[in-house]
């Protein structure tokens, strides 16, 4: 099993990692299998809408195919840090 996260956005401003940076550090420790880091960024200035359209297309573009897709959203069904690693733990299981 391989694992990509694709963020939108860079994690480093004005030559510093934020703090988003140091809690994927923390947790990127604790994975035994495959693991990349892809940061997507739309250069173009478009409205809400559409940037949000272009993010997901952009998104989209960093899974291989057949990959197992799983987004993160704040507006979601809560899934606990327990229950996500009892997810990928499955999927590596089941060889996805």
């Amino acid at each position: 099993m391989r694992l990509t996260v694709a963020a939108v956005g860079r994690w480093k401003a004005g030559g510093k990692a934020g703090p988003e940076r140091g809690l994927f550090e923390h947790y990127a420790r604790r994975i035994t299998f495959p693991f990349e880091l892809k940061e997507i960024e739309e250069k173009k200035r478009l409205p809400p809408a559409a940037l949000k359209k272009r993010e997901g297309e952009l998104l989209l573009a960093q899974a291989p195919d057949g990959a197992v897709i799983v987004a993160l959203d704040e507006k979601a069904k809560p899934l606990t840090s327990v229950g996500l690693a009892k997810k990928l733990g499955a999927w590596r299981d089941d060889g996805v």
